[in-house]
């Protein structure tokens, strides 16, 4: 639906963000796969922590919960307090 210039509430103008992509971003077949290989050789790969490190989290990414995020782990990131839970 359309969007207004500004908030009925405030008045503030509004920042849109996007495009998001709300489907899964990975096949998890693929990736499957993929860590089976490089678990089977890992003496071929120099890289073989960070690659199998990146392919497990892509393998442990939540697949129904695209815009999920941590507000602790957020805040964390840009080191500052997150709010209090009341």
């Amino acid at each position: 639906p359309p969007v207004p210039q500004a908030c009925e509430e405030t008045g503030s103008a509004f920042y849109m963000g996007g495009p998001i992509w709300s489907a899964p971003i990975h096949h998890q077949g693929f990736v499957d796969s993929l860590l089976n290989l490089i678990h089977a050789q890992k003496e071929s790969f120099g890289a073989y922590e960070k690659i199998h490190s990146i392919l497990t989290v892509v393998q442990e990414e939540l697949k129904d919960a695209p815009l999920y995020v941590s507000l602790h782990d957020m805040c964390k990131t840009v080191k500052c307090t997150p709010p209090a839970a009341n």
